[in-house]
Formats: structure tokens, C-alpha cells, sequence
């Protein structure tokens, strides 16, 4: 096989793990947005839902509560990779590096294979999530961040 066969079945991968990553986002972060019941900044915030709190820790500072907003956005990523079938697992867990090691270890056993869910909801969260919610605004945002820009 030539390298340029290498480099379009990279792509082809590449591309498969985009779209499973990209729904998995769109479904969290619509879960996100359900959150509205147990909001950690404050009765006299603007902000009206879990997703609207991340954004603006991601584009202005992370809160005390930081670690428990990655915790929940990971559950709900793992919830969501649950039902997925072990290929298209393993084509996410592909795309956060090299995990050629892993596979010479079980080249022989295609079903023996395994994914790091870990790394993949890391992945997941690092490439997409944050992404999105640095680039997300709406008025709530624009005010809450307004109000603490001084």
C-alpha cells in the first residue's frame, strides 16, 4: 500500500469520527441546556442554564466549580458513546493521537481491541465541546460577562 493510500483512509477515518464526535457534542450540549434547575452561579445570575455557565468560564475564567462542570459534560459523553458499536468507538479513541502501540498489541484480535473511553470523552470535550462554548454567545452571556468585565 502506498503512503497516499494511508492518507485517504486516515481522511476517510478522520471524517467518520467528525460526524460521531460532532453529534455526540450536539447531543450534550442540548442536555446542557435542559440543566436548569441546578445552576452554580447564583439566583442573581442572568445566565439560565448549565451550557450558558460553561461559556462563560470558558471565555472569561473557570469557577471553583470547574471540575464538577467537567465531570457532568464527561458523564453525559460516556452516556452517549454507550450504545456506539466498537468501530466507531475506536475511530474517535484514533483520532486523539497515536495509538499504534495498542494496536500491534492486538493485531491478531480485531474483537479483543480496545478504546480508552477516557481519552476519547477528553478528546471530545478538548476538540469539541470547549470549542463550542468559546465560540457560543446569547444575551444572557453577553450580560453576564458584560457585568464582570470591570
Amino acid at each position: 500500500m502506498s503512503a497516499r493510500d494511508y492518507d485517504i483512509k486516515d481522511r476517510m477515518l478522520s471524517e467518520f469520527a467528525d460526524k460521531l464526535c460532532k453529534k455526540i457534542t450536539n447531543q450534550t450540549i442540548s442536555d446542557l441546556r435542559a440543566m436548569k434547575d441546578c445552576l452554580l452561579s447564583g439566583d442573581d445570575s442572568s445566565l439560565n442554564n448549565v451550557w450558558d455557565e460553561i461559556c462563560v468560564q470558558v471565555q472569561y475564567e473557570e469557577s471553583v466549580f470547574w471540575d464538577s462542570y467537567l465531570d457532568v459534560i464527561s458523564s453525559m459523553i460516556k452516556k452517549r458513546m454507550a450504545p456506539l458499536e466498537t468501530y466507531e468507538k475506536m475511530a474517535i479513541w484514533w483520532q486523539k493521537g497515536n495509538p499504534e502501540d495498542a494496536l500491534e498489541e492486538n493485531e491478531d484480535d480485531f474483537n479483543s481491541f480496545f478504546f480508552d473511553e477516557d481519552e476519547s470523552c477528553d478528546y471530545i470535550i478538548n476538540n469539541y465541546i470547549l470549542s463550542s462554548a468559546a465560540d457560543y454567545t446569547n444575551q444572557a452571556i453577553r450580560t453576564y460577562l458584560d457585568n464582570t468585565s470591570y
